[in-house]
């Protein structure tokens, strides 16, 4: 069974309700780089520092079915020293973890 249909299309953090999207296509496991950034902001998710510090700080409200199977990418959330580099989350030792990814 396809993993999009396992996976619920909202989730509520913080009081914030999230759409969740996928930026995959086709049998893609994974993207990264321009290709990534790009399809983000085609599906007008390029959400930014605040909402990633929102969703980390109410962690523990986003569901577990989620753990390991998703990643959650802030295409407007940049490294304060590199530009290049923007904030994706993923679970990673029994929590939710920032991590950066070269855009190029």
């Amino acid at each position: 069974e396809c993993i999009k249909q396992l996976l619920p299309d909202t989730m509520t953090v913080g009081g914030r309700t999230y759409r969740l999207k996928t930026f995959l296509r086709g049998k893609e496991k994974c993207v990264t780089g321009n290709l990534m950034v790009n399809r983000t902001k085609e599906l007008k998710a390029n959400l930014g520092e605040k909402e990633g510090r929102h969703i980390l700080d109410h962690q523990g409200d986003i569901p577990a079915q989620l753990r390991g199977k998703v990643s959650f990418v802030f295409t407007d959330w940049r490294h304060p020293v590199r530009s290049e580099f923007i904030a994706y989350v993923r679970w990673r030792g029994g929590c939710w973890v920032r991590f950066w990814v070269n855009r190029d």
